[in-house]
């Protein structure tokens, strides 16, 4: 077998080679780094000999699609790298990727029997992701790492410049350092009870302020924590930290606390013991933990999602769908997810006491999810009329800037220790 690095290296030198060419000609070119995920997993399963033959049937699968591929590199035990020169129309990657992932991940006939694998792959373009061979594999590089965390088919780098991206990884630096410096912290959005119109808990949302006139939106910074690998660092504190003022706020009662948690999050195995760890540390009774995810999180891999959601709710823990109604909903979610409830989009919450099609929708919702031993929670609640609605359609419980925004921790507190439900009438 030819040494790791001398295939390394001749990979290496084609790709410069065809950068020059394409930098000469203006032409657009492609670079496609293919992973088999957990391929130390399938050794161990089937036998080094069977995979090697997996790993050849990959070459034939990609072979034959990308006939203008000029090198078809095999440059590590589990890693192809893919030369395509000329693109016609570089528009076309992300659909002609999603083909190859379905071709690659169709099973394959192994001694008498089928395997199949996970492949993930990692794409960026000359000359918008970077103007040379080196700065090229970079971000192809980065781009698989991403669909390695967030377990998505496939990934490719926005196009950014070099101050852009400059700027990026210094603030990836400072995020590195945020949870030891406490620059982060949680604010909570109330959740009131509408059968009691008491309070039954908070949203947990994290804030980011690396200086004190200087808040960064979590609109930047989450996915920026996602691509750069510090999301589950920070899914840790947020957990852990949510856990322990809810306790200092409420030891021994009912208050709970949800905490969102990402696509990348969700899938990393290690989330179920931070959960657990999380809770013997502080001693929140596992009910009064609620882990929000959004549709989409649940699409990229149903599979191991509803694996990982089935432990979490093993432990106690209860599990919400966020954003419900905004993505790929489906009645035959509400037969077999994992979950405990399901939050409404405030899309519908926030004009159903107006709009006659909004409020049809959130009954429908709630319709269903009660017939599925579900609770709803209703987003973007911004008025009492829309208050007194949700509680005529039996939703269970409500928050939004009518009940209080964001609060940081000493302001969930006082609003806690003032809360009056006779101000909640319309």
């Amino acid at each position: 077998m030819t040494n790791p690095a001398i295939r390394w290296h001749a990979f290496l030198a084609d790709l410069r080679r065809e950068v020059a060419a394409a930098r000469a000609s203006g032409a657009t070119l492609a670079l496609l780094l293919v992973e088999v995920r957990e391929f130390h997993g399938l050794n161990l399963r089937h036998g080094f000999n069977d995979v090697e033959g997996v790993m050849r049937q990959i070459l034939s699968r990609l072979a034959e699609p990308l006939k203008k591929a000029t090198a078809i590199n095999r440059t590590g035990p589990n890693r192809l790298a893919l030369i395509l020169p000329e693109l016609a129309v570089p528009e076309l990657l992300p659909v002609a990727a999603q083909k190859l992932f379905t071709q690659l991940a169709a099973p394959y006939p192994v001694g008498g029997g089928e395997l199949v694998i996970s492949p993930g792959m990692g794409l960026a373009l000359f000359p918008d992701h970077g103007n040379s061979a080196e700065a090229l594999l970079a971000e192809a590089e980065h781009a698989l790492g991403i669909a390695r965390d967030m377990a998505i088919p496939f990934a490719i780098p926005r196009k950014a410049g070099a101050q852009q991206r400059l700027q990026a990884e210094r603030m990836a630096q400072d995020l590195e350092k945020a949870v030891a410096d406490d620059s982060l912290t949680l604010h909570y959005q109330p959740q009131v009870d509408l059968a009691t119109l008491q309070p039954a808990g908070a949203e947990a949302l994290m804030r980011w302020a690396p200086s004190i006139d200087n808040p960064v939106s979590p609109d930047h910074f989450i996915p920026l924590a996602e691509t750069s690998g510090k999301i589950q660092g920070l899914t840790e504190w947020a957990l852990n930290t949510a856990m322990r003022e809810t306790m200092e706020l409420d030891p021994d009662g009912a208050l709970s606390v949800s905490v969102n948690v990402s696509a990348s999050s969700l899938y990393d195995p290690n989330l179920v013991l931070a959960v657990e760890s999380g809770l013997a540390i502080w001693g929140l009774p596992p009910r009064r933990l609620t882990l929000e995810i959004t549709e989409g999180a649940l699409m990229k891999n149903p599979a191991l999602c509803f694996e990982h959601l089935a432990r979490l709710r093993a432990l106690g823990v209860r599990v919400a769908i966020d954003d419900f109604g905004t993505g790929f909903s489906s009645l035959a979610y509400f037969k077999t997810i994992p979950a405990d409830e399901v939050k409404i989009d405030q899309a519908f919450v926030r004009h159903m006491a107006t709009d006659d099609q909004d409020a049809r929708i959130v009954q429908l919702v709630i319709d269903l999810a009660h017939a599925f031993g579900l609770k709803v929670v209703a987003e973007g609640v911004e008025s009492g009329e829309a208050l007194a609605r949700l509680g005529d359609l039996h939703c269970d419980l409500a928050q939004g800037f009518y009940l209080a925004r964001p609060l940081d921790y000493p302001g969930y507190r006082r609003w806690l220790a003032d809360f009056d439900p006779t101000r909640l009438n319309p």
